[in-house]
């Protein structure tokens, strides 16, 4: 399986994605900006990193999924004209060319600038979210992690990490 993470500026955000790629059993290729690319050297056996500057690099191949993290026209569209892949996750361009975003990734991008439901209404749900980050049951799915996982012990001291059934569900 080939996979394709863009996710850019945010250099927190990329730090908070890498455990992803241990989870992944994939061929990786992440695109983001060149200041991140330090971040990401070593953060995963053969990962292939490119620079937004460098992104055509990355058209050298398929992906069977697309990850998209982020939510404005450049990345989207460059994903919908010039990166060939089956499936994405997170934000695409739709028929009308305005940015939008997949189902299972409502989860991130309800709370972001491009949620259906309006900016005030995003930062609304900001506030009450206390799910964790991005590797919640949506993205593991889309990517076929799931499994029968049980904690045990870490809901008091760690209620994130609370897992109610087959990826959080």
């Amino acid at each position: 399986m080939n996979i394709l993470i863009v996710k850019l500026n945010a250099a927190g955000d990329v730090v908070r994605t890498t455990p992803l790629l241990r989870r992944l059993r994939a061929d990786v290729t992440w695109i983001t900006a060149a200041a991140n690319l330090q971040l990401l050297k070593g953060a995963y056996p053969d990962l292939r990193c490119f620079s937004w500057e460098d992104r055509e690099s990355a058209a050298d191949r398929p992906f069977d999924l697309v990850i998209n993290l982020e939510d404005e026209l450049e990345p989207a569209a460059f994903v919908h004209h010039g990166i060939r892949h089956d499936r994405h996750f997170g934000a695409y361009l739709d028929d009308s060319g305005a940015v939008a975003y997949t189902d299972d990734s409502r989860g991130w991008f309800d709370m972001s600038l491009i949620s259906v439901h309006g900016r005030k209404r995003a930062d609304e749900l900001k506030l009450q979210n206390r799910r964790s980050y991005h590797l919640d049951c949506d993205l593991r799915a889309s990517v076929m992690l799931c499994r029968n996982l049980v904690r045990v012990g870490f809901a008091a001291t760690w209620p994130l990490r609370r897992w109610q059934g087959p990826c959080g569900r």
